[in-house]
């Protein structure tokens, strides 16, 4: 009962704040290639390489970053991924490289001290209105960028020229397998 009552409220909220939005001009993130360093959280950017990422997390009080070994590789195409505990409001901070630049920034955040609802707000003043929202995903969104807030509580900023080039890989690479497989029948 309790969290249908919350649900419903959130919906309502959400109805509330998009009827809102449909009275002030429509704003999206900017196109223009020159704002790349613009988008991203605190003092980090999509497109910074990853030496000037782990500087900045080892002097940014919001994450508790200690270095390399907060430093992974992702199993399949053995690209850096940083990943490291928040202090206060963040969980956990995950900081997706290519070729040593930064594509992506997914941040977990902490419910019990951050609201969706004001999340949407503040990245509404600064993006405009969403493109897309529901409720377990709100979204902005121009030719290069994505932004979106998802259920749980999480803020991801994504370059998406960049990941559209890892999908394609990531397709070609299990086409590949698909045939391997088929050739592995054929030894039968």
């Amino acid at each position: 009962m309790k969290k249908a009552i919350y649900i419903l409220f959130f919906l309502l909220t959400i109805y509330a704040y998009a009827q809102d939005s449909e009275d002030s001009p429509p704003s999206d993130l900017p196109a223009d290639i020159s704002t790349l360093n613009q988008i991203g959280f605190s003092n980090i950017y999509l497109g910074m390489y990853r030496d000037e990422v782990s500087e900045l997390l080892l002097n940014n009080r919001l994450f508790y970053y200690r270095g390399e070994e907060d430093v992974v590789f992702s199993p399949v195409e053995q690209q850096p991924v940083i990943r490291c505990t928040g202090s206060s409001y963040i969980k956990r901070g995950f900081f997706f490289f290519q070729d040593e630049k930064l594509f992506s920034i997914s941040l977990i955040l902490d419910s019990k001290k951050i609201t969706r609802y004001t999340l949407v707000e503040k990245l509404s003043e600064k993006y405009g209105k969403p493109k897309e929202v529901t409720p377990k995903w709100v979204m902005w969104e121009n030719e290069k960028y994505q932004i979106s807030i998802e259920e749980p509580l999480a803020v991801k900023y994504l370059d998406k020229e960049i990941y559209s080039e890892r999908i394609q890989k990531s397709e070609i690479k299990e086409a590949d397998r698909i045939i391997e497989l088929d050739k592995f029948y054929n030894e039968f």
